[in-house]
């Protein structure tokens, strides 16, 4: 009995080492985050799905290596019923893409597939929108975003960093 006991605890304590073993990826950028990018925890209400979302997610585009953060700060409840992410999307230069070098404050919509919907106007005048869907890892997200409905849209996979 105290065998079966002791290699039940082992075994649960082998699982909790390996769920707690996902460490966050390297921040890939130098900028610093806006001073408001306060990441809040998630409300009990929130469902699971969408509170994976919260933190600071980096990577590069796949239209010229484009640097890309994405940070999910809060998410709540709005009004219809669906759920909102008070973000930050932020970009590098096209001609020198070391570096973030914009930021974009911006509310996110979560649809039913459980990924995350921006949208904005630019200056010009061009409609962004900008999808985040969720992978298996819960560490990485794959992005999509597109120009005045261009395809294909340009990918991206983002680690979260923070």
């Amino acid at each position: 009995m105290r065998g079966k006991i002791f290699g039940m605890v082992l075994v649960v304590m082998f699982a909790v080492g390996i769920a707690g073993a996902e460490e966050l990826y390297a921040p890939l950028f130098k900028a610093p985050l806006p001073e408001d990018a306060v990441i809040q925890p998630a409300s009990p209400e929130i469902p699971a799905e969408y509170a994976r979302f919260l933190g600071v997610w980096e990577g590069n585009w796949d239209w010229k290596d484009l640097p890309n953060r994405l940070i999910v700060m809060s998410i709540k409840s709005a009004s219809d019923g669906k759920y909102e992410a008070d973000v930050y999307y932020a970009w590098g230069r096209v001609d020198r893409t070391d570096d973030i070098t914009a930021n974009k404050r911006l509310t996110g919509v979560f649809r039913k597939d459980g990924s995350l919907f921006l949208k904005w106007k630019t200056s010009e005048g061009s409609m962004i929108e900008v999808t985040y869907e969720p992978k298996r890892n819960p560490l990485k997200l794959d992005g999509y975003y597109s120009r005045d409905g261009n395809t294909p849209p340009s990918r991206i996979t983002v680690k979260k960093v923070k």
